[in-house]
């Protein structure tokens, strides 16, 4: 017997502990992870099977069957094991809704198979993500915690890139750090009497200077005569987009031939309406429409996007969201949007002009990040309309008249409200190089446009 003892003990210090052992309940528990330490699909699943591990005459057949739900089998996803360059999800829900069914005793075999890297199944060789250290990562909505933790918005959802913008610190994409305090000395300064070989240099003291006038933004306006179609689309749409810091469009040819081709079915309509979205332009694609029936006033794709922006003067940026007066002017400036396609259709007296955009705007939920204050500008507001001036140089580049006109110099844009009971055409809005206003009544003699007058 004690040569059994001593040949058992020598085993052990030589070859290692037996992978499995058996405990005081007379289980068996494995000590060495197992690959396919995995149970049946469907039947430990069932409610109460645990209790069958135990059982006097089915333990076998159930710890076989089932060896993680009894725990005869270690898998090797609890144990530390070497990073594997194959350990990765195969279904993008897996970090989001998958997550919580890893170890579902139904599904969790399934879960765990396209899931390995988010149900820990093997180790991962790529380096953990550590967020920035910056003093002023916070949350700007009081919600974040919530719609992280319990909504799981920051990763996998729609709102993916709205959280991650407004929300940095819940979703990980920055962390806090306090900025280094420098201690205060106790010591008084020593100072010490300069040599005799110091040179020293008799120094004036620098002139006040006074506040310099505001200095125009360096949004380029790029040319709109003399230019073909495409040109007039972009210079115009990037200039109002540079105003507003959103990134310039790219021309995309397929935009343009679906805009022409609803373009062309305008003067055969009854009535006009939006296109389509599906059949007459593609699933993720924003439009803009603009026409007039007058041969003697012109328009042109610069103008009618001047038209588009003026229209969102009077947007609210402290309560965002959709309306119908500023629906032409959100879709111009936001954010997300990268191309875009104009077409131009001319029918005896009428014009008409679409554009249209991708990635598609006016999306709710997502105007606080895709529709942003212009910077570098001067705006009016005032009873008769308001004015905008793009390339401020002076202080009072836009004011207000006695007569209630807003008025604006230089580069400018002016939107002009319509006067109840007044039935004749008027000019809505206009873009002007020099000043903006809206006219008077006695301008009208004078052959001055009624509404927005602009030179």
């Amino acid at each position: 017997m004690l040569r059994i003892i001593i040949l058992t003990a020598i085993a052990v210090v030589v070859l290692g502990e037996p992978p499995v052992k058996v405990d005081r309940s007379g289980r068996y528990v494995t000590t060495a992870c197992s690959e396919h330490c995995e149970d049946e699909k469907g039947r430990c699943g069932i409610p109460g099977m645990k209790a069958f591990c135990d059982h006097r005459d089915y333990k076998a057949l159930v710890r076989e069957k089932c060896p993680r739900l009894c725990g005869t089998c270690t898998p090797c996803s609890a144990t530390k094991m070497r990073c594997s360059l194959d350990c990765k999800d195969e279904n993008k829900w897996c970090p989001t809704m998958y997550k919580f069914y890893c170890n579902h005793p139904a599904y969790g075999l399934n879960i765990r198979k396209q899931c390995k890297k988010t149900c820990a199944v093997c180790k991962s060789c790529e380096p953990e993500k550590v967020p920035r250290c910056d003093p002023g990562c916070r949350d700007f909505d009081p919600a974040c915690k919530y719609w992280d933790t319990k909504m799981n918005y920051c990763e996998g959802s729609i709102y993916s890139k709205w959280m991650k913008n407004r929300c940095p610190l819940s979703c990980g994409e920055c962390r806090y750090c306090a900025l280094p305090t420098i201690p205060a000395t106790t010591r008084r300064p020593v100072f010490t009497r300069p040599q005799a070989t110091t040179k020293y240099i008799r120094t004036t003291p620098k002139p006040i200077t006074r506040p310099t006038k505001p200095t125009p933004n360096k949004c380029e306006r790029g040319r709109t005569v003399g230019v073909s179609v495409a040109d007039q689309c972009l210079n115009t749409h990037n200039y109002y987009r540079c105003l507003h810091g959103a990134q310039p469009l790219r021309y995309d040819h397929g935009l343009e031939r679906s805009a022409q081709r609803y373009a062309n079915r305008l003067p055969t309509m009854s009535e006009l309406q939006a296109s389509r979205i599906g059949v007459d332009r593609g699933d993720n694609v924003g439009e803009n429409m603009a026409w007039t029936f007058d041969r003697s006033r012109k328009l042109d794709v610069n103008q009618a996007i001047s038209q588009w922006y003026a229209g969102g003067l009077n947007y609210d940026y402290d309560d965002q969201g959709y309306t119908h007066e500023s629906e032409h002017f959100t879709q111009v400036i936001w954010r997300e949007t990268e191309t875009i396609g104009c077409a131009v259709k001319k029918y005896k007296d009428e014009t008409y002009i679409v554009a249209h955009y991708r990635t598609m705007g006016n999306i709710d939920n997502d105007y606080m990040y895709n529709v942003r204050k212009p910077k570098d500008t001067c705006k009016s507001k005032c009873p008769r309309g308001s004015c905008q001036g793009n390339q401020p140089r002076f202080d009072d580049d836009c004011d207000c008249d006695r007569s209630g006109n807003p008025i604006c110099y230089g580069l400018c844009v002016v939107h002009c409200e319509q006067p109840q009971d007044f039935y004749d055409e008027w000019v809505a809005s206009c873009e002007g190089a020099i000043s903006c206003t809206c006219s008077l009544p006695s301008d009208w003699a004078r052959g001055a446009p009624k509404g927005a007058m602009c030179r």
